[in-house]
């Protein structure tokens, strides 16, 4: 466990750190790793140890490189083993080789496999877009330095209907996509800083950073530009309501900030289709 851990922790310290400061490690310790076996010498062999920085360098850089340096360990502990003074020097060396390349591409598939699960785990699954937890963290952060900064931020509470009617007549796997298509063509019109995410079923929360008023309006004109590109040509057109509130206050919470556009969403819901309130805090 306290193996696991050091592990951990060692990995953890590795992902704060640049590319460069990484590769220097797993070269550093690679070379060592060579050295010490050359002391050691022929009667112990050290070729596990060269999995250390082996794994190091498949966990953060490309699978290609990571099979390089694989190589070049080899060749190291090749030649701080003497192997070449042995009979079936081939058949060893290509079994060392082939034992490091294969544990390379474990650890860089794992890497990909993690990436993915981490990335999962922070979207809805149908839309690709964050999922509350995921947003609730980001966005916390982002008005806390909104408000150190005294900047203007904007969220957008957005609600679309029409879903049940394409469920009801095409089925649950067209409407499935019709959301998805709908989101995707939301997502197109943000900014990279902007944060999107599905509150569940079909409705949306869209935090602005940096944005005033007018700004937000400009943002809702897009995001209805977007729902119509999509609506045109299918059957069942889906229809919207928008609830818009911009802050410049300092302690706002990001609870406070949804419940105030949540508000201003029923209240333009309540006039009917298409429609948008607006509100400011200051």
């Amino acid at each position: 466990m306290m193996q696991q851990s050091f592990v951990i922790r060692m990995f953890r310290y590795l992902e704060r750190q640049s590319k460069g400061t990484v590769l220097a490690i797993a070269i550093v310790l690679a070379i060592m790793t060579a050295a010490i076996d050359v002391l050691v010498g022929t009667d112990y062999s050290l070729a596990l140890f060269y999995l250390i920085p082996i794994s190091i360098m498949a966990w953060f850089f490309e699978t290609l490189y990571a099979l390089i340096f694989s190589i070049i360990c080899a060749f190291a502990w090749f030649y701080a083993n003497e192997v070449y003074t042995r009979d079936h020097v081939l058949w060893v060396m290509l079994t060392n080789i082939g034992y490091y390349l294969s544990f390379s591409v474990i650890v860089s598939r794992i890497r990909v496999l993690y990436d993915h699960q981490l990335f999962s785990a922070k979207r809805d699954q149908l839309t690709g877009i964050l999922n509350v937890t995921t947003f609730n963290e980001y966005v916390t952060n982002d008005i806390a330095l909104m408000n150190r900064g005294k900047e203007w931020f904007s969220l957008v509470y957005l609600g679309l209907e029409g879903f049940k009617e394409v469920n009801r007549s095409q089925g649950y796997v067209a409407g499935d996509t019709l959301l998805a298509a709908m989101v995707s063509s939301i997502s197109a019109q943000l900014r990279k800083t902007d944060k999107f995410a599905r509150l569940g079923g079909a409705e949306f929360v869209l935090f602005l950073p940096s944005t005033n008023i007018s700004a937000a309006n400009d943002a809702v004109s897009k995001i209805k530009n977007a729902i119509a590109s999509v609506n045109r040509g299918e059957e069942h057109a889906i229809s919207y309501n928008i609830g818009l509130v911009s802050c410049l206050m300092p302690n706002m919470t990001l609870e406070k900030l949804v419940a105030r556009a949540k508000k201003l969403y029923t209240e333009a819901r309540g006039k009917g289709k298409g429609g948008v309130a607006c509100g400011i805090v200051q």
